[in-house]
């Protein structure tokens, strides 16, 4: 099977970007008592979606150190789409062992999977991302576990508005010293 996990509707404000020397992570639980998972070096597909649920952009996460799962999503927090996407998705093909991810699984490495696995695949995908009104069945995924995002406490703990007034704050402050100068 080529998704071997998947984050469905994971919110962006809990993304924990990192400060500091302490890397960002992106962590996902099979329930509130199992083990987490960070999947930051992930590699397959992500979807991000704005604030009324609807798919936007569609990428992909895998080619070359710099463009694993968390970079990719953080970069779009500064490209076009910075203030356009409030939710992401994504679909894993590295497999989860213990608390990591199976290191040998590369972008360019052969997978042997069926046409039916493969038609199956994208379904299940496609229902998960789109969710269609008319499809009664949800998507069927045999081995494609779903992880659901951890929060930080740090984060939960902040509202939008208490960053949008922190930010302002700091904007005051800047403007003044530049008034100075």
């Amino acid at each position: 099977m080529l998704v071997k996990n998947f984050g469905h509707l994971w919110e962006r404000q809990f993304l924990y970007r990192g400060r500091g020397n302490v890397p960002g992570h992106l962590i996902g639980l099979r329930s509130p008592k199992s083990d987490c998972v960070d999947f930051c070096e992930q590699i397959g597909v992500y979807v991000l979606h704005d604030k009324n649920l609807r798919p936007l952009y569609v990428g992909q996460a895998g080619y070359g150190e710099s463009s694993r799962m968390l970079t990719r999503l953080k970069a779009h927090e500064n490209d076009h789409l910075w203030n356009r996407w409030t939710h992401f998705s994504w679909f894993g093909f590295r497999k989860v062992t213990g608390k990591g991810l199976h290191e040998s699984m590369k972008p360019e490495s052969k997978v042997n999977v069926t046409g039916s696995d493969v038609i199956e695949q994208l379904e299940g995908l496609l229902i998960t991302v789109l969710e269609p009104t008319l499809n009664k069945q949800g998507a069927v995924w045999k081995e494609a576990q779903e992880y659901f995002q951890y929060i930080e406490p740090e984060l939960a703990l902040t509202s939008n508005a208490q960053l949008g007034l922190a930010l302002d704050a700091k904007f005051n402050q800047l403007f003044q010293r530049l008034d100075k100068q």
